[in-house]
């Protein structure tokens, strides 16, 4: 009947028959004691029928009914289940609500989850959830959107804030579940699209309830910001008067269809190109996030924005505004966009655009990115365009002469080319274009022959230079080429520039012809060439080989100064000409780099054997001018072999290089030999050096030569004329000496300087202008004459900078000259003192430190407090004549400074004392107390006693060094201890430091006790162990290196704690440390190992909690399978038996590999050191899994060594598995194993036909278990006593380190390895113990050293009997 009755409920299709369901329900029976299995079933069929009808209720409740045989049907379907519900709050979210909006939605939560509970368990929670939140986002009213923030996380930083409700029972609370992060971005995006699409317009309701969605995240992912910036981009699109429905922008495919139609719109928008711009980025077209603004030189641009420039550029075309058009393909060109090439011609091109360099840019930009077809007519466009640059750059250096008359009144051919008329003239019009460019070339050409015309030009002094540009690989210039090797820059002249610009201009022309036709080009190049004979002699002579007659180079020639150079340079160019135009073959080298003096040897020995009629046509003019030219050369070099002097001068240099000339006549005056300073003199008259140049050189080399003596230079300097010479210029003699001659002179030389100084103060007297520093001429004069004789090895220049100079001082103070020192220092500058003038106080300070810590020379430095004091003593007449300030100076430098730390801290406290008495006296019997407060006697004075205190309660603390501390260590804490005389932040270092190495807190305690007596202050040690940890825990959160030295900072401290704690301290305790650790052990910005590692000090010095050892659990078990397997292990997975089961379970299904088997069989090994929760169930499994895989048997065998409780019905298992494989691995898998599958093994191995060669394992094992008299009748035993005797050393420690449960340095004493005799008794006991005692009399026997040839067995019985007696 119960069956009946279900059947009959689930076949009803109808959705209103649930009150009949129901009272079918109330009659069937519910009591289940006492049935049968069968009735069981069908009760449980009704319990699902319960669950059924109630969701059949909840649905109906909301209007969306179903028959109870649909609810059957998909309950076991997650993605039909998830429909269902989505219907359900979807209808719900449309019915009006009697009560509170928020008790519906809740109502309606609570129904879902119990729907999920009861019937649709296949659902997780959390899509209840979601289904629920979206029905929120997306039902169109405010109230439910702000009613949905409450289910979502709203920011990265903000954590759920449970987990989703998992029970069947229906929740307390609907919203103590918080969707994550990435699930809540989702549903908000997707009600704003939903909202979005349906909007009419930018104004529409629907819009601002999507703006509303978004807002409920804080932060700005990609999704929301891409939302974001497509809204604004509808305020822009109808702020330009185009009126599109947001769906229509959302679905626009192109979305530069949308500014296009924005420019085609509005016409005058290109002028708004930022709002564009942003339009652009907002519609993504800029393919990244990048902030909106123009685009800039330089700075590669996104392919949309380039796209978008090129709209506005052409839209600007089109209202005429080229400049804003040129703006814009500038930008385009600098970003080297491609696709703008079009429009760049098209600007190029307009007749309107008149600026003629950039239509020049525009079509270079055209011709490096237009296609191939497009190449021949943009290279004419350009060629045109540069003549009428260069037409345009030579009227503007026109300068007022025939050329801008040409321009301004004349035929207007320039004017047309250079674009200042818009149409040509009446004249022009008649002309074709190739006449237009002819007569523009001819006036270009006169305009030139003007300009050299009025310059007086002189003869050239011929400077050959080759630059190594033009010499090919390996090949020196230097010894290649007979002249001169030197690069000397030069500015190009403006009839350079202008001669350039018609050269190119004539070449042009001649490309752009439509015949061939040649220009006469001569007279341009002869003036290049003589422009560039300077500059680069290669250069010029290419210029000279272009020329149409070869005659013509001699125009150039002729204006050369007849030189050896000059002349060889005609001959080489004549050789290059004929061996050019009359080789019969070449190997491939330039002709200018083939050496020159075999290019003209080759070309003369030829010229020479034939007469010049002999020579072809095209070469005699060559011919003769090689010959020509020759004759010179010979008449040139007899003439300069007569005019040899023989005085060491290069005389060639000396004749044409001014420079040289001049340099070499005052070296000449450089020297202390009257006769050779007269021959400078007569030269100098001769070439008209001025004397003034002679005797300024002469003062010069006289002030700086290090080899002559000073008194040697100031006799020299002595002479009258070389004054009275000098001063007829004083200020130039002024300026030479300052600039040039001061800083080459020695500090040290007391006597040059004092003559410079003199020499200096007499141009001053003539009128001339000094650079005055600090110090004036006189008082120069002065100081050098006291410092000549009482200072000896200052550096004079160097103390009067005034930068250092109490260092300068310091090594020269002696007690003969500090007063004299003392007496003159208001004359010193020092920029460290007061009015940056140096006082006698400095110096005395500066002379009492010295003879305090150095003492006069004459005695050792003091081994006691007396001897300090005495020494103390002997700097009293110094030191009386300190103020306040210099003498707190004192202090500080000796008793109160590293270098004082060498004297007792009793002797400094003495000697400090001392001090401060004296510092008394000199404030007249004042008390401290009457002058502290504001006055500047006061603060130091007070300075010097609070050093004083600290240091006296220093030595009444007598800390002394904790053992834990090493010497060198303690020396230095003490060292910093006294030198922070308890100032606060020099104290904080100091403990800061002794807490991170580990210190003592007790001793760290004592040290802030002892500086808070001095300087009140409010640190502890809890303070400065927590900001110490604070400090380490957040650099271990941002570094980038091993961590490791972090760590052991952390350790130390913790150490610290628990060994204070240990010690009954009550400073820092266990549980506050804990504290400060505790939640970087869950911060997810630290790493796993680092987390772990934490976890691990903890557990190690102090208590680890539950929760604690779970994460430390986590944090391992989620190390291991780092990269290993796809299933990421939670929290849950290992903090209970249940978790782990099926965490190993399913990580066990996935591996399919050795090496994934050797991390579950880490895994468990790191469980096991829990001992909560046993793992010996999974250890078994992963045996069994290990034992099917191929070279999986040694990892069984370890994985089974030392581990016990494990079923036999395993072991047998994979037993069986292994000796299918191998017999060896199976028998030393059952003897690692034991018990029954030890027998089994043995007995099969027994009764097998062959038995294989036994590894040392194996006979190691059956000798620790004791089954050697099982094996004796088998081949390998003797192998087994072989072994015996002497045990390898292949045996596998880490295999028996685990059956043995020791570690692997202790198998030799557990295994008596170094001990055979014993290994062979206790085997031959095995051997008695089962019966075969003559094998073991056979064994014993054999460790004997007898013959085996006179043994028998009754020997060995005997033996046997007799040993086992003993």
């Amino acid at each position: 009947m119960m069956s009946l009755a279900l059947k009959c409920v689930y076949a009803c299709e109808r959705c209103d028959q649930l009150d009949a369901a129901d009272k079918i329900l109330e009659c069937l029976p519910m009591g289940t004691a006492g049935l049968s299995e069968e009735l069981l079933v069908v009760h449980k069929d009704i319990d699902k029928l319960e669950d059924h009808l109630s969701a059949m209720e909840i649905l109906n409740l909301y209007g969306t009914q179903k028959p109870i045989s649909h609810i059957r049907n998909i309950q076991d379907s997650p993605a039909e289940a998830k429909q269902l519900m989505v219907k359900l709050t979807r209808g719900a979210s449309r019915q009006p609500s009697s009560g509170s909006q928020e008790t519906f939605w809740r109502n309606l939560l609570q129904h879902l989850l119990t729907l999920r509970g009861r019937v649709f368990t296949c659902v997780e929670p959390s899509t209840c959830y979601q289904v629920f939140t979206e029905s929120l986002l997306c039902s169109g009213q405010e109230a439910n959107i702000q009613l949905a923030s409450q289910l979502l996380t709203s920011s990265l930083q903000t954590p759920s804030r449970s987990e989703p409700q998992t029970s069947k029972a229906t929740p307390t609370s609907g919203f103590s579940y918080q969707l994550p992060y990435d699930k809540s971005v989702e549903l908000v995006v997707h009600a704003a699209r939903e909202y979005f699409n349906s909007a009419a317009n930018y104004r529409d309701k629907d819009m601002t309830l999507a703006r509303s969605c978004l807002a409920l995240i804080k932060e700005r992912p990609p999704a929301i910001q891409s939302e974001l910036n497509l809204f604004s981009s509808l305020e822009i699109i109808e702020g330009c008067g185009l009126d599109l429905l947001p769906l229509q922008v959302r679905l626009c495919e192109n979305k530069l269809d949308i500014i296009k139609r924005v420019l085609e719109k509005c016409p005058d928008a290109y002028k708004q190109s930022e709002k564009l711009f942003r339009l652009a980025h907002l519609l993504g077209l800029d393919g990244v996030e990048t902030p909106v603004a123009m685009p800039t030189a330089g700075i590669t641009m996104a392919p949309g924005q380039g796209h978008t420039s090129i709209l506005i550029a052409n839209a600007a075309i089109e209202k005429g505004d080229l400049r804003f058009a040129h703006k814009l393909c500038s930008q385009l060109m600098s970003a080297q966009f491609s696709p703008a090439w079009e429009v760049c011609r098209k600007l190029a091109g307009l007749g309107q655009f008149k600026e003629l360099q950039r239509k020049l840019e525009l079509t270079s930009f055209v011709l490096t990115h237009c296609p191939g077809e497009e190449l021949k007519h943009v290279l004419k466009e350009r060629g045109t365009m540069e003549i009428q640059l260069l037409s345009a750059e030579s009227h503007d250096s026109g300068r007022g002469s025939v050329m801008q008359h040409i321009v301004t009144k004349g035929t207007g051919v320039v004017q047309h080319f250079i674009g200042q008329r818009q149409r040509p003239s009446s004249v022009l019009e008649k002309k074709s274009g190739e006449d237009v460019i002819d007569e523009c070339l001819e006036q270009l050409g006169d305009e030139v022959e003007r300009l050299y015309s009025e310059e007086q030009v002189e003869r050239m002094n011929l400077a050959l230079s080759y630059h190594p540009f033009y010499a090919p690989d390996g090949m020196d210039v230097n010894n290649q080429y007979p002249f001169s090797y030197e690069i000397e820059p030069a500015v190009p002249s403006p009839q350079l520039k202008l001669t350039q610009r018609l050269l190119k201009a004539q070449k042009v022309a001649e490309s752009l012809a439509d015949q061939e036709r040649q220009s006469d080009c001569t007279q341009t190049l002869l003036r290049l060439a003589m422009e560039y004979s300077d500059l680069d002699t290669h250069l010029m002579l290419s210029y000279l080989l272009a020329l149409p007659q070869v005659t013509a180079a001699d125009q150039l020639f002729s204006k050369m100064e007849v030189s050896k150079v000059s002349l060889q340079l005609a001959i080489y160019y004549a050789c290059l000409h004929i061996y050019a135009r009359t080789a019969q073959s070449s190997n491939g080298e330039p002709l200018l780099c083939c050496p020159p003096a075999h290019l003209m040897g080759h070309v003369i020995s030829h010229v020479i054997g034939h007469a010049t009629a002999e020579w072809p046509a095209c070469v005699q003019p060559a011919v003769e001018l090689l010959q020509c030219y020759r004759t010179q050369l010979c008449d040139h070099v007899q003439a300069e072999t007569l005019l040899g002097l023989g005085t060491g001068i290069d005389v060639q240099r000396f004749t044409q290089d001014l420079d040289y000339k001049r340099e070499t006549i005052l070296s000449l005056a450089r020297t202390m030999d009257t006769n050779m300073f007269k021959t400078a003199q007569s030269l100098a008259r001769r070439h008209k050096v001025a004397e003034w140049e002679l005797y300024m050189a002469l003062t010069t080399w006289l002030l700086t030569e290090h080899s002559l003596s000073v008194s040697e230079a100031q006799k020299k300097l002595g002479d009258p004329k070389i004054a009275e010479v000098l001063l007829s210029n004083p200020q130039e003699t002024a300026t030479r000496l300052e600039e040039e001659t001061y800083p080459l002179i020695h500090g040290t030389k007391y006597g040059l300087l004092l003559v410079f100084y003199s020499l200096l103060q007499q141009c001053a007297d003539e009128g001339a202008k000094i650079k005055n520093g600090r110090v004036d001429l006189a008082t120069h004069v002065s100081l050098l004459k006291r410092f000549k004789s009482a200072v000896r090895g200052m550096d004079y220049k160097t103390l009067m900078t005034g930068e250092d100079s109490v260092s300068v001082l310091r090594p020269v103070l002696l007690a003969t000259n500090v007063h004299l020192i003392a007496k003159l220092a208001a004359k010193i500058p020092c920029k460290a003192c007061d009015n940056g003038i140096l006082t006698s106080e400095v110096v005395f300070r500066v002379f009492a430190e010295k003879l305090f810590m150095t003492g006069d020379g004459k005695q050792s430095e003091p081994q006691d407090m007396d001897g300090w004091i005495e020494r103390l003593t002997a700097c009293g007449e110094y030191l009386n004549q300190l103020g306040h300030m210099e003498l707190h100076t004192f202090a500080e430098t000796t008793l109160l400074s590293p270098e004082g730390l060498k004297l007792p801290l009793s002797t400094r406290i003495e000697l400090l004392g001392r001090l401060v008495k004296l510092w008394r006296r000199a404030l007249n019997g004042a008390s401290s107390a009457e002058v502290t407060g504001s006055s500047e006697e006061g603060r130091h004075g007070v300075a010097m006693e609070m050093a004083l205190e600290h240091l006296r309660s220093v030595r009444t603390a007598a800390l002394k060094r904790p053992q834990e501390c090493s010497e060198k260590q303690w020396s230095s804490f003490m060292n910093e201890l006294e030198l922070s005389f308890s100032q606060r932040d020099e104290v904080y270092a100091l403990c800061s430091k002794m807490v991170s190495s580990g210190l003592s807190l007790d001793v760290v305690d004592k040290v802030l006790d002892v500086t808070h007596k001095v300087q009140p202050h409010t640190m502890s040690v809890f303070s400065l162990v927590q900001e110490a940890l604070t400090q380490a825990l957040e650099e271990l959160r941002h570094t980038d290196s091993e961590p490791q030295d972090v760590l052991r900072k952390i350790e130390t401290v913790i150490s610290s704690v628990r060994h204070h704690e240990q010690e009954s301290g009550r400073l820092v305790s266990s549980g506050q440390v804990l504290a400060i650790i505790r939640p970087h052990c869950s911060d997810g910005s630290h790493t796993v190992d680092t987390r772990r590692a934490l976890l691990h000090m903890i557990e190690k010095h102090l208590t680890l909690g539950e929760d604690d050892l779970n994460l430390l659990i986590l944090y391992q078990t989620q190390s291991i399978l780092l990269n290993q397997f796809a299933v990421e292990a939670t929290l849950d997975h290992v903090s209970s038996a249940q978790g782990r089961t099926a965490l190993f379970t399913t990580l066990l299904r996935q591996a399919t590999t050795l090496d994934q088997l050797q991390v579950l069989e880490c895994l468990l090994e790191t469980w096991a050191e829990d001992s909560r929760f046993p793992v010996q169930e999974s250890w078994c499994e992963l045996m069994e899994a290990m034992s099917s895989v191929v070279e999986g048997a040694t990892h069984v065998i370890l994985a089974r060594a030392g581990r016990s409780h494990v079923p036999e019905e395993v072991d047998e298992a994979i037993w069986h598995k292994l000796s299918s494989g191998s017999v060896v691995h199976g028998l030393k898998y059952s003897l690692v194993a034991g018990g029954g599958v030890m027998k089994k093994s043995l007995e099969q191995l027994q009764q097998e036909p062959s038995v294989p060669i036994m590894s040392a394992d194996v006979l190691e094992l059956l000798i620790l278990k004791k089954q050697v008299s099982l094996v004796v009748s088998m081949p390998f035993y003797i192998q087994l006593c072989v072994h015996l005797q002497s045990p390898q050393e292949d045996i596998s420690t880490e295999l028996f380190a685990k059956v043995l449960t020791c570690s692997p340095s202790e198998l030799s004493e557990r295994l008596s390895l170094h001990q055979p005799s014993k290994r062979v008794r206790e085997v031959a006991q095995q051997l008695c113990d089962g019966g075969f005692k003559a094998a073991a009399g056979s064994l014993l026997l054999s460790t004997q050293q007898f013959h085996p040839n006179t043994l028998t067995v009754s020997d060995g019985v005997t033996y046997v009997n007799r040993l086992m007696r003993k």
